[in-house]
């Protein structure tokens, strides 16, 4: 048996070669645009997410400030504004202020025309009160803070403050339910 050697020719080893080396570069090139793509996008939502950190943090710092000038409010008994109205000047205080430790009323009852609360006492029904509302009183309807000007007559009320004669000032109030 005689064997035959095969020759290939050197062109066709010159294409090969050439064809497996741009098919390299060319997949090389795709893999290094991908990877670009990916840090383009990886910059753009880094550089989102900073500037958003930075608008929240120049919030807290508002916030922060609002807050600290509150708790001076609060914190400062003496806090009181001059208003001036025509030729009047009155002291106004916009201060906060606690539920003094002499709260001698509280009840339950209906809130009727004047502003007035209607109640019962046993053995005493249809007793009513003069309700004074001032800056410091709270309002609290459910969840929500109201306005007692707010309120219509006959609403069921649970009232606290300090009876003076006919007259309770009003420190806090709460819609009933």
């Amino acid at each position: 048996m005689e064997v035959r050697s095969t020759k290939v020719p050197g062109s066709f080893i010159v294409v090969a070669l050439t064809f497996l080396v741009t098919a390299l570069v060319t997949g090389l090139v795709v893999y290094l645009f991908q990877e670009q793509s990916k840090n383009t996008a990886i910059e753009s939502t880094k550089s989102q997410y900073t500037s958003e950190v930075s608008r929240l943090n120049i919030e807290i710092i508002k916030l922060n400030n609002d807050l600290d000038a509150l708790e001076e409010k609060i914190d400062d008994p003496l806090n009181q504004q001059d208003v001036t109205e025509g030729n009047n000047t009155e002291k106004q205080d916009n201060t906060l202020s606690p539920a003094p430790g002499n709260i001698n009323f509280i009840k339950s009852g209906n809130l009727v025309a004047g502003p007035k609360l209607l109640y019962e006492e046993p053995g005493s029904p249809a007793l009513s009160v003069d309700l004074l509302y001032e800056n410091f009183t709270i309002c609290i309807d459910g969840s929500d803070v109201c306005t007692p000007a707010s309120l219509d007559v006959g609403t069921l009320l649970y009232v606290a403050g300090v009876k003076n004669g006919s007259n309770v000032t009003v420190y806090f109030m709460q819609v009933q339910n």
